[in-house]
């Protein structure tokens, strides 16, 4: 077990090596590029539901769910659910080029901060470090959807059991 001498210098040292190698700089520019690939995201989200919601038989049944349960903002999510459909491509060919754009610079944010922290000289040119960062945002991307796909069959799977009872 430590002595609180000892934890307190740990702690000191930690914090030296955190402002050693910019740690507040880099995990602000990491958050920044995360809240920047945000709203390309939604963008890119909204134009992706433009497209299942060309259905009209979906459609109804998602604005007969808001009408239920969101009446007085009802209108306004059918407006918008109709304006998506209306402009789901040529605004979700910007939404997706900005959310590349935004996702890679998130990655590379991140990488360098890495290489910073282990004293990593990096040796891939942009070109391929562009493109592993592309590549990892297409797999967060893949998991995140995974993730989404399993809890929603898991709540059906659910519905289901329970009916049973």
């Amino acid at each position: 077990m430590r002595t609180p001498r000892a934890s307190y210098e740990f702690l000191l040292e930690v914090y030296r090596k955190f402002n050693e190698h910019n740690g507040f700089l880099l995990s602000a520019g990491v958050a920044f590029f995360a809240f920047f690939s945000l709203f390309p995201l939604l963008i890119f989200m909204g134009i992706a539901l433009g497209f299942v919601l060309e259905d009209e038989a979906t459609r109804d049944q998602i604005l007969d769910f808001v009408f239920r349960n969101f009446p007085v903002g009802a209108s306004l999510v059918e407006g918008t659910i109709r304006a998506l459909i209306a402009n789901r491509s040529s605004a979700g060919f910007i939404a997706l080029i900005a959310l590349l754009w935004s996702g890679t610079n998130l990655f590379g944010s991140l990488a360098l901060g890495l290489n910073d922290v282990y004293e990593v000289k990096e040796t891939r040119n942009l070109a391929k470090l562009k493109l592993v960062s592309v590549g990892v945002y297409f797999i967060i991307i893949a998991l995140f959807l995974i993730s989404f796909a399993a809890v929603s069959v898991a709540s059906v799977f659910r519905d289901e059991v329970l009916s049973l009872v």
